[in-house]
Order: C-alpha cells, then sequence, then structure tokens
C-alpha cells in the first residue's frame, strides 16, 4: 500500500504542475533485470512505449506486473539495466520533473487524512490557481464525480473512490498515466464508463495509457479497440501481443491455460 501523504508531499507546491512542462514521447526500458530476494522477477527484458499507445500489462498473479510500474514510478530500486524517458536515464530525473512525463495510480492508497474529494483534486493540481481550477472541473466532469465533490474520501464505496483516484490522477497532468487494475472495485456500469472514458482519452491524444489488467472481463473490453497492445509478463520477459486474434482465444489458452472459448 501507499500513503497518499507521501505522495503529496512529493508533488509539493514548490514544484510546478506538470502540464506547464515538456510533455511525455518515449520511455524505454533496456535490459530490465530485478529480483525480490531470490526470486527473480525479471531478467534482461526489453520493452518501449510510446506517445499514445494504449497497453495492457497482463500476466499470472505475482508475475511482476505490479513490480513494473513501481519501478518505471521510481518507487523499487535495485535493479540493473536502463529506464530511458525522452532521451534521459530515469535516476537523473528530480520528482519534480518525473511529474512532467507521468502519473501513476497504485493498486491501493491509505490516506492519512478525510479530506473531501474536491480538497483531494485540487491537492493533486497544487499549481497556477486558473488553470488549477479548470483541469480539476475537467477531471470531475470525465469521471463523473460532481455528486462526490464535497464528500469525504473515507465515506466513499470503493466504486467512488475508484473513480475518484483515477480523476486525481488525471489531474496530476503526466501525459503518460500508469494504472494499476483500474477497474478494481467497480461495477459492470462504472466499469463501462471508465472504459469508454480512457478510450475517449486516449482517442483525442491527451494521455498515454499503461494498465495493468487481471480480470477475463477486463481484457475482453479491449477485444475491438484498434492499436491496442498486450504485454504479456512470461518468464522473467515481455511478449509483444498485439497480433493476437480479436478474442484473445490464444491469450487465454496459451498464457492463462484456462481453456476459454469467447463467442
Amino acid at each position: 500500500m501507499v500513503k497518499y501523504k507521501r505522495l503529496f508531499l512529493e508533488r509539493s507546491p514548490r514544484f510546478p504542475h506538470p502540464l506547464y512542462g515538456e510533455g511525455f514521447k518515449k520511455i524505454s526500458i533496456n535490459n530490465l533485470s530485478f529480483s525480490l530476494g531470490k526470486k527473480q522477477i525479471f531478467s534482461e527484458t526489453n520493452v518501449a512505449i510510446h506517445k499514445n499507445d494504449l497497453c495492457l500489462i497482463v500476466g499470472k498473479n505475482g508475475i511482476g506486473k505490479s513490480t513494473f510500474l513501481k519501478i518505471i514510478n521510481k518507487q523499487l530500486n535495485g535493479y540493473s539495466g536502463e529506464i530511458i524517458i525522452d532521451g534521459r536515464n530515469i535516476n537523473e530525473y528530480s520528482v519534480r520533473e518525473l511529474a512532467n512525463k507521468l502519473a501513476y495510480l497504485p493498486q491501493k492508497l491509505v490516506f492519512d487524512t478525510p479530506y473531501t474529494v474536491l480538497e483531494l483534486l485540487e491537492m493533486s493540481a497544487y499549481s497556477n490557481q486558473a488553470e488549477s481550477k479548470k483541469i480539476v472541473t475537467e477531471s470531475i466532469s470525465i469521471f463523473q464525480i460532481e455528486y462526490l465533490q464535497k464528500k469525504f474520501i473515507t465515506q466513499l464505496s470503493g466504486g467512488e473512490l475508484q473513480r475518484v483516484l483515477l480523476a486525481s490522477t488525471y489531474v496530476v497532468g503526466g501525459e503518460l498515466m500508469l494504472l494499476d487494475e483500474p477497474f478494481s472495485f467497480l461495477d459492470p456500469g462504472q466499469r463501462k464508463k471508465v472504459f469508454e472514458k480512457i478510450l475517449e482519452l486516449h482517442e483525442q491524444k491527451k494521455r498515454t495509457f499503461v494498465m495493468v489488467v487481471n480480470s477475463v472481463e477486463e481484457m475482453l473490453m479491449f477485444e475491438d479497440v484498434a492499436g491496442l497492445s498486450v504485454y504479456v509478463i512470461s518468464d522473467g520477459k515481455f511478449k509483444h501481443f498485439d497480433s493476437f486474434d480479436k478474442k484473445f482465444e490464444k491469450l487465454f489458452g496459451d498464457v492463462f491455460e484456462t481453456g476459454l472459448k469467447t463467442k
């Protein structure tokens, strides 16, 4: 779990809002190796993500999906290899500079203080007052959380909180959005709406998405999405499966060993 208070302190008011920095163009992961204890998670793996890509990261439980996003967001050290964002090694970026490039939604967040939803969004925007109001208002509309603005985040249901956190991540401003299980806790109706908003932001070229998804239902939402890239983590490597059949039957059969046949 990641405490929101720590994330907020790393985005303090002395840092200008990411929207006023240079946007994201490309991230290259070269020969990435990483172990947790005696367990090797990645072994000299390579992957590149470009501006306006829409990527799914899939794989069995415990394979390293969340770990991958944490490494990109500088939440984990101790890896070997290179992570290059727009021509610079990620270790050369300050927190301020990295925020110009990416926004990260972890799988779980713990809140130290019962902020209201509006307060949470305003803290995520923390800069230039006029523009901050604009992007906060925009995020509220995109994720349809107008009715939640005055509620305390501690009073929200799991699904409501997830939508608020997605809105907060959008407000941060980094064009590369790393989303760890963004559809968690959402009922089918909410999941459909969030999915449609993600596609809309992608089609409008406002954001680049890298998302960890786990369930069959979540994967199948993307079956007809043009230009989708599916990366499967297996044996410490990334395998690019954007050429899979539209129903992902090979993915389900070969990777997850379900024998599932879709319609």
